[in-house]
């Protein structure tokens, strides 16, 4: 009945058959979980003993300390295993280390015993072996044999006993003793001896050693195979996202972070559909390569946490000037024209970079100093993006309103919906053949109660950070439905209501069937609707959404292309989406004025025709950029020229006037 131990090479009692066994930990866990224990069986012994009293009509004995763990001496058909040694012998032999002759009675009969203490590879005595031969049986042997035989037979006596100590001491007691060395320093992880101690001879025990040896390697080997795989970048060979976790926001993270940068190549993944994933794979080497020159100048740590994606940390004081002029060697480095095979890239970077004055303080060697440091640089990073991207942004203390700001509309975005403070407001298509309202884009708004009116490009961003964006998007859809449901059955018409999604709710794996699913229980014609999708969404992972917008579409549901122009779709892919409208940026209206750009805007208008889409134009807020749009054949209109984004009300009243001519005539 043998359980685990806590404590390295301990012996438990066998059972009749088994004899003794010595159990030990042999490999753990970081956090000194037992995974295995090493069990060995010396039953042996036992069958030899009885050889041993069959033979020469002795008793023997192996006492483990003061107790006896072998035995042959059998009392009332009842094993003495298990029972104390006398105190006298015992404190003789294992206390003074000395042989013990004399007389004992043993099962009521006289026996001439012998004891010799039993010694480890230290010398350390830990047992004893014992030998005893009947009196009775050595006077018989005295008449038959005289002194001669008498003194032969103690001689015999004394042979077997040394053999039997030799062979205890070499085989058994000796091999487990290196087993125990070699268990223990596995289980301190330290280095294990390359050879082998045990002596040939005994055999069992000496594969024993060899196979826990070549075990203890090759659990090593797969350790160090797997902590490559677990934290190392396999594209450009350089630490992870889980290095950097490990690194800096564990408890054990002891060692003082002063800077930490985030930096992002810019369209990376439209760099990969343009060029191809091989191309911007190659990319990303070559600019992890220059990285690496750049940190061993600087002495800093460089991660890779995703793709096009680095974070390096400096553990040196750098200063405002110093990092400004860091962040102008990192763009000078890496935003240059790049020759990959055939293709040639015009590649730029974005930076955010924070810095901590809380060192001193012990603050920064903390994972809440590593995080707090880490969120400062992501909203750097946001600035910079946001400024047109190529730069890059410090974080200091002229920013700290800015992030108390997007803190407090993060907390009160969470409790949104539940306060009613999120509303939809609905813009006005205008169709320029037939100078009708044909449907509306929903556009959603938020008015909180302290903060004030809060732009949509202000919390989406948010809400798509921290996950709101979800629940947000599923409210906009609810309420846009409910919407055009309420105008076309009670006005008998078959408006058309936009709806913009966001790249996370399309990427979600329910997406498809919840949609499709609101439609159904809201009974809406699928045809008096449009999803509105960005370039970014479906160059996000072109093949996945294109599958899912595809069975929307079936579904007799629009899809319409938003902010075209703005992102890097090329025209060869643009013939293959599963879209049915195309709609010109703002940024693109608003250059009509000028003449050397408009034409822009009308290739981009044939480019569409040629395609069989729909031309929808946004943001058009003069006459002049009305005209021209009307002159090169465009479908419809949205903007402040016609009518700015309405609240649900006055979009009714809209509908209501139809029937008093609403169009270009009206507008001129």
């Amino acid at each position: 009945d043998i359980k685990s131990s806590d404590a390295l090479g301990t012996w438990y009692n066998g059972t009749e058959n088994t004899g003794l066994y010595y159990a030990g930990n042999l490999i753990q866990t970081t956090d000194m979980g037992q995974l295995q224990a090493v069990l060995i069986s010396v039953s042996p012994i036992d069958e030899l003993l009885e050889k041993y009293k069959l033979s020469y009509d002795v008793e023997a004995t192996l006492f483990i300390d003061n107790m006896r763990y072998f035995t042959t001496i059998v009392q009332d058909d009842k094993s003495l295993i298990g029972t104390e040694l006398n105190s006298q012998v015992y404190n003789q032999v294992i206390g003074q280390g000395q042989i013990f002759i004399g007389e004992a009675d043993i099962v009521d009969e006289k026996y001439i015993t012998y004891y010799t203490p039993l010694s480890n590879l230290d010398e350390d005595r830990f047992g004893i072996f014992f030998i005893g031969t009947p009196v009775d049986h050595i006077y018989e042997l005295s008449n038959q044999f005289g002194y001669k035989a008498r003194t032969a037979i103690v001689l015999i006596g004394v042979i077997l006993f040394a053999s039997m100590h030799l062979f205890l001491k070499f085989s058994l007691f000796n091999p487990l003793q290196s087993l125990s060395v070699l268990i223990e320093r596995i289980r301190r992880n330290e280095k294990i001896p390359d050879s082998n101690p045990i002596e040939k001879s005994s055999t069992e025990l000496s594969v024993l050693y060899e196979s826990i040896q070549d075990m203890y390697e090759d659990i090593k080997h797969s350790e160090k195979a797997l902590e490559e795989i677990a934290y190392i970048d396999s594209l450009t060979g350089i630490h992870n996202r889980n290095a950097l976790m490990a690194n800096y926001t564990s408890s054990r993270c002891k060692e003082a972070i002063h800077s930490l940068i985030l930096l992002n190549i810019d369209s990376v993944k439209s760099i990969n559909r343009i060029a191809g994933p091989r191309i911007g794979d190659e990319l990303i080497i070559v600019v992890a390569n220059r990285l690496k020159q750049i940190c061993v100048e600087e002495q800093l740590e460089l991660f890779n946490v995703a793709g096009g994606e680095f974070v390096l940390v400096s553990r040196q004081r750098l200063d405002i000037d110093e990092l400004s002029h860091l962040k102008v060697a990192l763009l000078n480095a890496l935003s240059i024209e790049y020759r990959l095979h055939e293709h040639t890239i015009n590649a730029t970077c974005s930076i955010g970079m924070a810095y901590s004055s809380k060192c001193e303080e012990g603050f920064c060697s903390s994972p809440q100093g590593f995080e707090e440091l880490y969120k400062n640089a992501e909203y750097a990073l946001m600035l910079a993006k946001d400024d047109g991207k190529n730069t890059g942004v410090i974080f200091d203390n002229s920013l700290s309103k800015y992030k108390v700001r997007i803190n407090e509309i993060e907390v009160a975005l969470a409790s949104a919906l539940e306060h009613n403070e999120l509303y939809l407001n609905y813009q006005p298509k205008l169709d320029l053949k037939s100078n009708r309202c044909i449907g509306f884009e929903s556009l959603i708004r938020w008015s909180h109660p302290t903060l004030g009116n809060i732009p949509p490009d202000v919390f989406i961003p948010i809400a798509e950070m921290n996950g709101e964006i979800q629940k947000i998007g599923d409210f906009v859809i609810r309420e846009a439905l409910k919407f055009i449901n309420k105008i076309n059955v009670n006005m008998n018409s078959n408006h058309i209501i936009s709806i913009n999604v966001s790249p996370l709710q399309i990427m979600s794996d329910t997406f498809v069937e919840e949609f499709l699913e609101w439609i159904r229980k809201s009974k809406v014609n699928p045809e008096w609707v449009e999803l509105e999708i960005t370039e970014s969404t479906l160059m996000e992972s072109l093949k996945e959404v294109s599958e899912r917008i595809s069975k929307i579409r079936r579904m007799g549901v629009n899809i319409a292309l938003d902010d075209f122009g703005t992102g890097y779709s090329s025209l060869t892919y643009l013939s293959k989406l599963p879209i049915d409208i195309l709609k010109i940026d703002k940024s693109f209206v608003d250059i009509i004025s000028i003449d050397v750009s408009r034409s822009l805007v009308q290739d981009i208008i044939k480019i569409g025709k040629k395609m069989n889409l729909k031309i929808i134009a946004e943001g058009v807020e003069n006459r002049e950029q009305l005209s021209y749009l009307i002159d090169h054949g465009c479908d419809e209109i949205q903007g402040y020229y016609y009518s700015k984004p309405l609240v649900e009300e006055d979009a009714l009243k809209l509908i209501e006037e139809a029937n008093v001519k609403v169009g270009v005539n009206q507008i001129n």
